[in-house]
């Protein structure tokens, strides 16, 4: 029989579970980013108060002038779901 720490060591479960198992009560943030960029990090500052390093650096070929773009889509609604397939398919266009 795997303990419950042992469990949430399992591929496919989250860290963040692990995490909160360990240290209950708790809140654990993230202190270094490698997924995003610095500018898209430096827009979430807004929501997340914590310092986030951000790691990554952006191949040539990934940058984007400017970073962030906001884009109106004036048809769009979310479902019952909580999704919004017209802004989905506005942002692949």
């Amino acid at each position: 029989m795997i303990s419950h720490f042992g469990a949430l060591m399992l591929p496919g479960n989250p860290l963040y579970e692990l995490a909160l198992a360990c240290y209950p009560g708790r809140r654990i943030t993230l202190r270094e980013h490698f997924r995003c960029v610095e500018p898209i990090i430096r827009f979430s500052f807004q929501f997340y108060t914590e310092e986030i390093v951000p790691v990554r650096l952006p191949k040539a070929s990934e940058r984007l002038s400017p970073p962030l773009i906001d884009v109106h889509v004036t048809h769009g609604r979310k479902d019952n779901a909580n999704r919004n397939f017209a802004e989905a398919e506005a942002s692949m266009k």
